[in-house]
């Protein structure tokens, strides 16, 4: 959602202006990539321009994209739009929700995901064996 894009790419909780890339490359994605231990978690293993292009290609064209195509073509293309929560709630949980449980620290996008993950799982259970009966 909106708000979630806000926390992690406007200002977060903590009023950290674009705080996601930092957080992200000193911890899970230390954890995950060690490799960037010798490069530099400044801009390993994301950078500002890679999460951008993510950010614009899959949140800002991608999801409305198939928001449009379950609307027009209705069926069993409408599963489009769960595909969506989907992907949004598998993001809230794992990238945000359960790191910070592990770790007991607060991540960009954490909050906004205690919303978005229940929010997810309502609509797919509700509408979820509609749309591929």
């Amino acid at each position: 959602s909106c708000f979630h894009q806000i926390e992690e790419h406007a200002y977060d909780l903590r009023k950290w202006r674009y705080a996601f890339v930092p957080a992200f490359n000193h911890g899970t994605g230390s954890q995950l990539f060690p490799l960037c231990d010798e490069i530099s978690h400044l801009m390993c293993p994301l950078t500002a321009r890679m999460t951008t292009y993510i950010n614009v290609v899959t949140v800002w064209v991608g999801f409305p994209l198939t928001m449009v195509v379950a609307h027009l073509l209705g069926g069993r293309y409408q599963f489009a739009g769960l595909f969506n929560w989907g992907t949004a709630t598998v993001n809230g949980l794992m990238g945000h929700i359960l790191p910070a449980l592990l770790t007991q620290e607060y991540n960009p996008g954490f909050v906004q995901s205690l919303v978005m993950v229940p929010s997810g799982l309502v609509l797919m259970a509700r509408y979820g064996r509609r749309c591929v009966a």
